[in-house]
């Protein structure tokens, strides 16, 4: 017995088109994605499906770049353990 309701306007291979798209070129705008589709989809209805399968743009965490003397600790750190061996370094545990 089919479904009360309108049916859907985009079939599965569509919509795996469209997030195929998407997945390739998340900082494209809607409206460059629209066009390279060229499927008839609206704004409002590649955002839905976007976000309902997670895909969306984020920002990369800022970190800060190194100072002149940090590169220089971190080079005396690395020419100070430069002989250590493999048995010495299995003791040792990084932890930030």
């Amino acid at each position: 017995m089919p479904r009360s309701g309108r049916p859907h306007k985009l079939d599965g291979r569509t919509i795996r088109l469209i997030l195929s798209h998407v997945g390739d070129y998340l900082k494209w705008k809607y409206q460059q994605l629209i066009d390279a589709l060229l499927v008839p989809i609206s704004h409002s209805t590649l955002y839905r499906i976007a976000k309902d399968y997670g895909l969306h743009s984020f920002r990369v965490k800022q970190r800060s770049l190194l100072t002149q003397k940090t590169v220089h600790t971190h080079l005396q750190w690395c020419k100070n353990n430069v002989n250590r061996t493999l048995d010495m370094w299995f003791r040792v545990i990084f932890s930030r």
